[in-house]
């Protein structure tokens, strides 16, 4: 008899595959182009199994952001402990989630979709960010997390979409000084 973890794992792996061959897709073709049965192809999956898993390619799409926005969530939650804000932490942690999945994450920067998931990456960030920091001028700090974040994101999307020099752990390393830079101007 299996487990529930084999088959947890299984699951796991089947919407990992179809996620992948998704951003592999997009990269040359916008995603309402891209149909159930190509995606299947690539994976290299059933039309069956794909609809076990999900009701459309939109829906994995949307899985895929939702799957960055709660891991941002979770590192800014691990990382904002008691009032205080560990960035080295977050942009470590940040760097080593990419630098693990860096084929995948370099086919989403370079899809047909990115400068919407762009936008809703930085928008999602920004609220986020918004929701820990305690500095009263909020207005201010909208604006300020929005230059933020937007930059963060283009960065990160620039690095992934180029044949750089830099490191992953040096663009890290640079975006972590800019951003504490912007923490220490504006006191969060």
């Amino acid at each position: 008899m299996e487990s529930d973890g084999g088959r947890d794992r299984r699951i796991g792996k089947t919407r990992k595959a179809i996620k992948r061959a998704l951003a592999k897709l997009m990269i040359d073709k916008n995603l309402e182009k891209i149909n159930v049965s190509e995606l299947c192809n690539i994976a290299d999956i059933s039309r069956r199994t794909f609809y076990l898993h999900y009701s459309s390619v939109e829906a994995v799409f949307k899985e895929i952001e939702d799957d960055i926005f709660s891991g941002y969530y979770n590192l800014q939650c691990r990382y904002n402990q008691n009032g205080k804000y560990d960035m080295q932490g977050i942009y470590s942690a940040l760097v080593r989630g990419i630098t693990n999945d860096l084929a995948y994450y370099r086919d989403l920067a370079k899809g047909k979709g990115s400068a919407e998931l762009f936008i809703r990456l930085y928008s999602s960030f920004r609220s986020i960010r918004l929701d820990f920091i305690t500095n009263n001028e909020q207005s201010t700090m909208y604006h300020v997390q929005t230059f933020l974040n937007a930059g963060l994101i283009a960065t990160i999307f620039e690095w992934l979409c180029s044949d750089s020099p830099i490191t992953i752990q040096e663009l890290g390393d640079c975006i972590q000084r800019i951003c504490l830079a912007g923490h220490k101007e504006f006191d969060f």
